[in-house]
């Protein structure tokens, strides 16, 4: 089956990256480090802040599954109350 024009072919298990954006790094890295747990692998790094310092974000590279695991860690990311938004 071919993949529908415009839509990447991705296969899977791939390293894939969220961009979050948040009030504050504490509460953020937290707030991931809850979700993902002890156990997984995963990279969390500064990005920059936003021109007025109002917003921050952070960088995360995390080994996903599926494109079912890929879309519900970014539900669950978005859900979070120390995310503004994820990308």
């Amino acid at each position: 089956m071919e993949p529908l024009e415009g839509v990447p072919d991705i296969h899977y298990p791939t390293i894939w990256s969220y961009t979050l954006i948040g009030w504050r790094e504490v509460d953020m890295r937290e707030a991931v480090h809850s979700y993902l747990g002890d156990d997984a692998a995963y990279k969390l790094t500064f990005s920059h802040f936003s021109r007025k310092g109002t917003y921050i974000s952070l960088h995360l590279e995390i080994e996903v599954q599926s494109e079912e695991e890929r879309n519900a860690t970014y539900r669950d990311l978005k859900a979070m109350d120390a995310m503004r938004l994820v990308m």
